[in-house]
């Protein structure tokens, strides 16, 4: 059986007190026992030398702090010292020696190549530790080295903050060979459209030892500007201090580059949805109204022609009001949602389309529960663009609409149901798709996609079925707020 290193290492060894009172009772008993004789202490000077050179060892022992080991080195020491007086004291009538000092000999030998075994072993483990750590250390450089975005590492315990390493990658990205970077402050990237406020953030972040992440204006070595994503975070040693940061570098040209794009376009539907919100659809809101006064100008037959010209433009004017809740719906990025009453919201958009379209049949089952909504003020598009499809969908000589609504646990389910053409199987998902069309519309189809939208946003559903005997069921469940 193999011993157990650990075990021999923590072998308890006399104190220092007790190892001086045997060698002081060793001499005591010699000097007790024998008579001293002057003329053989020139003799005894080898057995001296051995003595101290013992003790010599024994105090380098020590430092190893093995104590199986230290304990052999003792017994070594007190064989020689009871050799010495022996050879003090006895004289040339040798008895101790062969005897005592020959037994403390062989058993202190004994301890110490254990001891000596515990030291090999420890040697042999220490050796494989830094084989494995110069391993791990060797595949980490690697992976560095062959990471696909830059990494680099700053001595920010150094003036100026210099890199002291960089990986390929990093010269990929900026054209800065590894000799033209490493010493340098990484402020060789920026340049006049640099923004400075984003260099001080990553300035305040290194100097309180925290993370930070930016995206900021860099130029290549060729002069070509680039934008930076660069993250630093920082490296603390065993003892909790920061010398060191590591670098992240990815080009996020492109990314920021749509963004901007993005940017833009949302500028240009703002600008678009305001010219449609007060320009165009004020111009049809005054034909609509001088339409209206010419009513009782027009004599008969002008009068069908009039009321098709009326409703075109109602239709226009509510496809306006469309068209500006989907681009706002659009260009909003921070949703968060508030409690919507759902049965004056529902009755209001029920009451519209009464007055939008007289000839229609327009019933509402009662009780609506009275409770909120989780959405915000575009709840109302909602029921708006689904009540009118199903009247400018229709092909019936009279519409009819029936909206009911009902609690089903946290959500409420309102239905929208019509004596319509209905909707064919294969429609009934994609009706919802941006630009879709009712059947026989001429319509965009920008209406029922703003309903989807809007649905999905307040994280409720909405679908179409089959209504009994004809005609489509629009079926819109949402969550009720908190």
């Amino acid at each position: 059986m193999v011993p157990n290193p650990d075990r021999l290492r923590s072998v308890p060894v006399p104190p220092g007190w007790l190892s001086g009172l045997v060698a002081a009772g060793t001499i005591g008993a010699f000097a007790a026992a024998y008579s001293f004789d002057p003329i053989i202490l020139s003799v005894t000077l080898t057995e001296a030398v051995y003595l101290v050179l013992a003790l010599v060892v024994l105090s380098l022992v020590r430092r190893l702090d093995i104590g199986l080991l230290e304990l052999g080195v003792q017994l070594f020491v007190l064989a020689r010292l009871v050799e010495f007086l022996d050879e003090l004291f006895v004289g040339a009538k040798p008895f101790v020696e062969p005897y005592l000092s020959g037994l403390l000999t062989l058993t202190s030998l004994a301890v110490i190549s254990v001891g000596v075994y515990v030291l090999v072993r420890e040697r042999d483990d220490r050796v494989e530790r830094l084989e494995t750590r110069a391993a791990e250390l060797s595949r980490k450089n690697e992976l560095i080295e062959q990471a696909p975005i830059s990494v680099t590492v700053a001595d920010i315990a150094k003036e100026d903050e210099p890199l002291i390493e960089v990986n390929d990658a990093f010269h990929n990205m900026t054209g800065y060979t590894v000799e033209q970077t490493l010493g340098q402050n990484c402020r060789f990237l920026q340049g006049e459209e640099t923004e400075q406020a984003k260099v001080d953030s990553m300035r305040e972040a290194v100097e309180a030892t925290e993370s930070v992440q930016v995206t900021l204006k860099n130029y290549r070595q060729d002069g070509t500007m680039f934008w930076n994503e660069v993250t630093l975070a920082p490296l603390h040693d065993a003892h909790g201090e920061t010398n060191f940061y590591v670098g992240f570098q990815q080009d996020a040209t492109a990314r920021k580059e749509y963004e901007l794009a993005l940017e833009e376009q949302r500028d240009n539907l703002d600008v678009l949805t305001r010219m449609l919100q007060h320009d165009i659809r004020n111009d049809l809101q005054l034909i609509q109204g001088h339409g209206e006064l010419a009513r009782e100008y027009v004599e008969e037959g002008g009068r069908s022609h009039l009321e098709t010209t009326l409703e075109a433009t109602a239709d226009a004017i509510a496809l306006t009001k469309t068209a500006r809740d989907l681009s706002e719906t659009m260009l909003e990025t921070d949703y968060e949602p508030q409690p919507v009453p759902l049965a004056s919201t529902l009755r209001g958009e029920v009451d519209a389309l009464r007055e939008s379209y007289p000839d229609a049949v327009v019933s509402m089952d009662d009780p609506v529960p009275e409770l909120h909504i989780a959405a915000d003020e575009l709840l109302d598009s909602v029921f708006r663009n689904l009540l009118r499809n199903a009247v400018q969908h229709n092909n019936k000589e009279t519409p009819k609409v029936t909206v009911s609504a009902a609690r089903e646990g946290e959500h409420v389910t309102v239905r929208i149901a019509d004596n319509g053409p209905g909707v064919p199987d294969e429609r009934k998902e994609s009706v919802f798709g941006k630009g879709e069309k009712g059947l026989e519309s001429d319509g965009t189809g920008i209406g029922t996609y703003l309903v989807k939208t809007l649905v999905s946003r307040y994280s409720g559903t909405v679908w179409v079925e089959d209504n009994e005997p004809e005609g489509a069921v629009f079926v819109v469940t949402l969550p009720i707020a908190a």
